[in-house]
């Protein structure tokens, strides 16, 4: 691996141990499994740096776009309960969207269809949450075509969902999502930091996606233990519809478990539809066609996510298959599409 080692055929405790003793990874955990439980659990690196702080199936990494599977998830529950449709538009649900915007289903900001651009430095061009608000609706965010991938409608989402409900996104979600599904180890800032993994990734791709916008951007330090890596998430108070949450790895699987087989408190045909439709992107999830990383070896019914800070998760319903990543990248230029591919032929393998 990068140490690059792409090949597709070598089995998953090697590849989750050459990722780390490679340098691709400070610490990364693996895991396989179905609908009925965890089959095998693989781990490698430290949880700190320069210290030998073992990892595993309970340390609580950095999930950063993951969090936007789990914003999905809320999104379903706050559509059952007729709190937030998804169909509603989005100029009924808040004030001031622009017309580009405002006939377009709240559903559009999740599936990457409302035609922002993929992303901007909102810590760097507002001065508080209001500000942040007003510019993403005055239009001058828009004007991408639909299904480009976006941070910034999952924002506006989540800035929907506090107004309308009347809560913090980070309580909102707790509420309706987490405890219900018994995942009291996903959470914001997590203050226990002996379990979370350091992520020692700075800003270096925020400032090189600022440039290209035109941006000169002071690189962003990396973040302190237990805190986002996304600076966005971090302007916003740590959680926003698009990054913030941490977990682990037992917590993801049965988060994504409730993906494969919903019913304990998504409604099967509410994640059939929001798995339903065109384009390369679901509800807060993708298809495989949809990321050149994982399309070699995933079936074609097959949905998932990737995270910045270096996670994955995968789900095959043709074989009831979970296979997930969490871990923390070494540097944000790396290319971890080699890894990613290998990591999911193997577990795929183990599929039979």
């Amino acid at each position: 691996m990068a140490s690059g080692d792409g090949r597709l055929d070598l089995p998953l405790s090697t590849l989750i141990e050459r990722a780390v003793s490679g340098g691709l990874y400070t610490a990364l955990v693996a895991l396989v499994g179905d609908a009925s439980g965890i089959e095998r659990v693989v781990a490698a690196g430290s949880a700190r740096p320069g210290k030998a702080v073992a990892v595993g199936e309970r340390t609580l990494f950095d999930l950063a776009s993951l969090t936007k599977t789990f914003t999905a998830g809320l999104a379903l529950t706050l559509d059952g309960s007729g709190e937030l449709p998804l169909a509603l538009p989005i100029g009924e649900a808040i004030d001031g969207a622009p017309p580009a915007l405002a006939d377009r289903e709240l559903a559009d900001l999740l599936r990457h269809r409302a035609g922002f651009l993929p992303w901007t430095p909102l810590y760097a061009r507002c001065g508080d949450r209001q500000e942040a608000r007003q510019l993403l609706l005055d239009g001058t965010l828009l004007g991408a075509s639909a299904g480009t991938y976006s941070d910034l409608g999952f924002i506006l989402w989540g800035l929907i969902a506090e107004q309308r409900c009347g809560m913090a996104l980070g309580e909102l979600m707790r509420q309706r999502l987490l405890r219900p599904l018994g995942l009291s180890g996903v959470r914001e800032q997590p203050d226990n930091i002996d379990q979370v993994a350091a992520c020692r990734i700075d800003g270096a791709k925020e400032s090189e996606l600022a440039a290209g916008l035109g941006l000169e951007l002071a690189t962003p330090s990396a973040p302190s233990i237990g805190m986002a890596q996304d600076s966005n998430a971090r302007f916003l108070g740590g959680l926003a519809g698009h990054a913030g949450l941490f977990a682990n790895a037992g917590q993801l699987w049965r988060y994504a478990r409730e993906w494969l087989a919903p019913g304990n408190l998504l409604d099967p045909q509410q994640v059939a539809e929001a798995l339903a439709g065109p384009g390369p992107f679901l509800l807060g999830w993708g298809r495989p066609g949809g990321w050149t990383s994982t399309r070699a070896v995933a079936g074609p019914g097959s949905f998932g996510a990737l995270g910045f800070t270096g996670g994955s998760v995968w789900i095959e319903p043709e074989r009831g298959r979970i296979a997930l990543l969490l871990g923390h990248r070494s540097s944000p230029l790396s290319d971890l599409a080699p890894f990613r591919r290998a990591f999911h032929a193997a577990a795929w393998k183990m599929a039979g």
